[in-house]
């Protein structure tokens, strides 16, 4: 690309819309950092790191401008993916959480705090699931489920959930470990679906029954 011009490399309507400006700006002696969406002149489309930063003489007049680029277009589909994700996650129903291989609570959503009992899933990030959400079953997630969960990679069963006020919520709770690309594990997740409702529904019905 030496020799050729900016607007040739990057399109004159991006030269003259994003970058000329930011260039005027730092002839005037600012520092600037911005990241910008680029469309080159061939289609290539990719999310640009930009630095722009002056030249400075030893008198201290500006001669000119350094750019440099980098391209960080994969962090920003990681970025907006994760976003997506988040948003499904608080807009599912479905409780989610999310917790490292020792047992702390790195993210829940609304619904999943809302179940166990906290108006604020923030109240829950840090604390050990096990000791915490699931403390009342301990004993069956160190005996049953995280057996399973690292012998068949997942596990699903009905658990009554006991909230912080003490009710108990009844619910279909699936485990399941999340790994890197090696292969490794790095987290587990679950996902926990309230079937109180029709617990209630189904008691009822056991109890009408005999009298049918």
């Amino acid at each position: 690309i030496e020799g050729r011009t900016v607007p040739d490399i990057f399109g004159k309507e991006t030269f003259e819309e994003i970058i000329k400006p930011n260039i005027d700006k730092c002839l005037l002696g600012e520092h600037l950092t911005d990241q910008y969406w680029f469309t080159f002149p061939n289609g290539r489309r990719c999310f640009l790191d930009v630095k722009y930063n002056p030249v400075l003489e030893v008198d201290g007049t500006i001669s000119g401008v350094t750019v440099s680029a980098r391209d960080i277009t994969n962090l920003k589909k990681t970025e907006e993916q994760l976003n997506i994700f988040k948003l499904f996650a608080e807009e599912s129903g479905v409780g989610f959480g999310m917790a490292s291989m020792d047992g702390k609570i790195s993210y829940v959503n609304s619904r999943l705090s809302s179940m166990a009992g906290y108006s604020d899933p923030a109240n829950l990030i840090g604390k050990s699931i096990f000791d915490s959400y699931l403390g009342t079953h301990k004993e069956k997630i160190f005996d049953d489920i995280l057996p399973e969960i690292r012998t068949k990679g997942q596990y699903t069963g009905e658990i009554d959930l006991v909230r912080k006020d003490g009710i108990v919520i009844h619910t279909i709770e699936n485990f399941f470990i999340i790994r890197n690309e090696e292969d490794e594990p790095v987290s587990f997740a679950l996902t926990v679906t309230d079937i109180t409702d029709r617990k209630l529904a189904e008691n009822a019905m056991k109890k009408l029954t005999p009298l049918i």
